[in-house]
């Protein structure tokens, strides 16, 4: 598998045996981004993937969703601890490469303009996501 981003399971169809697994299938609670923690995992387990570019249906974004929210310090969490859980899966799977360590350097610069944005420079998400840099960075 290609290293693409399949964080949301907005604009996917999932065959329902899918689901028929263990407990770490499961969409975990009390998480927002709950999905970054699941369909990566669906994805390895999949026999097949079948991908269309023509768009079938719309994204509604509303006054109270996540993206037009404010970032709080433990909406960011859960945004890192889902994608590390992505990185670890690579890792265990023996695939992460040097696209999956860039990808993933590209969301920790993204997540870190946003705590930023948000003046959340001196929290520990923050500090995390700096640390976290720090070890994807060459030579860091």
């Amino acid at each position: 598998m290609r290293h693409l981003e399949f964080v949301s399971a907005w604009g996917k169809l999932f065959k329902r045996t899918l689901f028929d697994m263990p407990e770490y299938l499961r969409f975990p609670f009390g998480k927002t981004f709950e999905d970054q923690f699941l369909v990566h995992r669906l994805f390895f387990k999949a026999q097949r993937i079948w991908y269309w570019e023509k768009a079938l249906y719309c994204w509604r974004i509303t006054a109270n969703s996540i993206t037009t929210s404010t970032l709080t310090a433990a909406v960011a969490r859960d945004d890192l601890d889902g994608y590390i859980q992505y990185v670890v899966d690579l890792a265990l799977l023996g695939k992460l490469d040097e696209l999956a360590i860039r990808n993933y350097r590209i969301h920790l610069n993204g997540l870190q303009a946003r705590l930023e944005a948000a003046n959340l420079q001196q929290t520990a998400i923050y500090q995390e996501v700096e640390y976290q840099l720090h070890l994807t960075t060459p030579n860091g």
